[in-house]
C-alpha cells in the first residue's frame, strides 16, 4: 500500500490526526486544493451507488477548475 499526502482522500480535514503524520513527525500539507466535506459526500455517494469503487475512491486526486458559470441550450 503506498500513502501519500496527495491522493489521500481525508486530506484537508483529518490531517492533525493523520497516523502518517505522526509515526513520520511530518508537518501536514496545505498546497493544492482541500477536500471539503461535500466532496467527501459525493464521492460516499457514488460509492454507495456502485459507481466509483471503493479502490479509485481511495485514489482519487481532488482538481481544481475555474468555473465558467451555467450555460443553458436554447
Amino acid at each position: 500500500m503506498l500513502i501519500t499526502c496527495g491522493s489521500c482522500p481525508a486530506r484537508g480535514r483529518a490531517c492533525d490526526t493523520c497516523v502518517m503524520k505522526t509515526f513520520l513527525d511530518m508537518p501536514a500539507v496545505t498546497s493544492g486544493p482541500v477536500w471539503e466535506e461535500e466532496d467527501h459526500r459525493v464521492l460516499d455517494m457514488l460509492c454507495s451507488a456502485g459507481l466509483v469503487g471503493d479502490e479509485d475512491a481511495a485514489s482519487a486526486l481532488l482538481e481544481s477548475a475555474p468555473f465558467a458559470g451555467l450555460r443553458a441550450a436554447v
